[in-house]
Parts: C-alpha cells; structure tokens; sequence
C-alpha cells in the first residue's frame, strides 16, 4: 500500500484532530501506547481480549456444569441457570427474591465445584 502524498496526509490529519479525533497510531503507524486491564491475578495483566475469552470460555463451562452436575438442589439450581446465562446477582437477586449475599454464596459454592468436577475430568481424560 502506497502513502498518500505528505500534503494531503497532513490535510486529512489536521480534520480529524480539529473533530477531536484521537489516533492510537503515530506517524509511521505503529500503536503509540498498549492499553492493558487495570485488571491484575497474581502478578499479571491480562489484555481485555484475554478477559473476554476467558469470560466466555467461564459461561461455557457453566452451561455444561448446568446439565452434568447432579447435585444440584431446588433452590440452586434455577440461581445456576440464570447465572450460565450471564445474568448478574444482583439481577438474580431481584427476579428470585433470594438476598444477593445468598446468591453470591450459593454461585461461589457451586462455581467451586464446577472447576474442581472439570479439574478432575480434564486430569483423568
């Protein structure tokens, strides 16, 4: 891909910061700064895209933890059906009528014991 003329360039440049355009790359085009998440574990940043995948890959287990765990209760297992859904505790809370403190110690329980059911699986499989 060719540069556009210098005159032309700086033409372009000057509209977009005068409509308070802000340019993550600088003039040879590389990214000026990384944004990393504000988000540390253990020692680590993690990007956000790294956030995502892991958010999702979570909600994935938590579908397949709905439908493979036996153990569920009457009362946890539909707080474990809106949370694999994505649903917050304070919204589960507010549909339920259970107290977020609850729900928060009830899907704390649970999320615990779909890592260990899927910790366990993955080192015998």
């Amino acid at each position: 891909m060719t540069k556009p003329p210098k005159q032309l360039q700086n033409k372009w440049s000057k509209i977009l910061k005068d409509s308070g355009f802000v340019d993550i790359e600088n003039n040879k085009g590389n990214i000026k700064e990384w944004s990393r998440s504000l988000f540390q574990k253990k020692g680590q940043y993690l990007t956000e895209l790294t956030k995502q995948s892991a958010k999702q890959d979570y909600y994935r287990l938590a579908g397949h933890f709905l439908y493979e765990f036996t153990n569920f209760t009457e009362a946890n297992k539909p707080l474990w059906d809106m949370h694999s859904q994505g649903m917050s505790i304070r919204e589960i809370s507010k549909v339920t009528g259970v107290g977020k403190s609850t729900v928060g110690s009830m899907l704390k329980s649970l999320s615990n014991e779909m890592i260990r059911m899927y910790s366990v699986q993955h080192e015998q499989g």
